[in-house]
């Protein structure tokens, strides 16, 4: 919105699941795949956009919505272990399809420790 926009917003209700596996190549060695799904339902803006002309101040009506919006993504992903305990995983996290939302690339990196 636009700067002096008063009002409020409601957003919709939203949805995410993830579906994820792991294969052992070897004791050391795992690849890993997730599929991701998000929904999410419409969101609407309301109020007003609070306009100064010649220092004359009115108000001007503004409403707006989103629309839904899903996405599906997918992160393949490889992991080495060095012991039971510690391994590290490496991957990326791409947007293949959507309506309303953006496309992404995210690479990830963690360290997994376990006591």
């Amino acid at each position: 919105t636009a700067q002096g926009f008063r009002g409020h917003a409601a957003p919709g209700a939203s949805f995410v699941a993830y579906l994820s596996g792991e294969y052992s190549v070897t004791r050391n060695w795992v690849l890993a795949f997730e599929v991701a799904h998000q929904h999410g339902e419409n969101t609407r803006v309301v109020g007003r956009n609070l306009l100064t002309i010649a220092h004359t101040a009115s108000a001007v009506g503004y409403e707006t919505n989103s629309g839904s919006s899903h996405s599906i993504a997918l992160a393949p992903e490889v992991e080495y272990n060095w012991s039971s305990r510690v391994g590290l995983l490496a991957g990326a996290i791409f947007t293949v399809a959507g309506r309303n939302a953006s496309e992404t690339i995210t690479t990830v990196l963690a360290i997994n420790y376990s006591l």
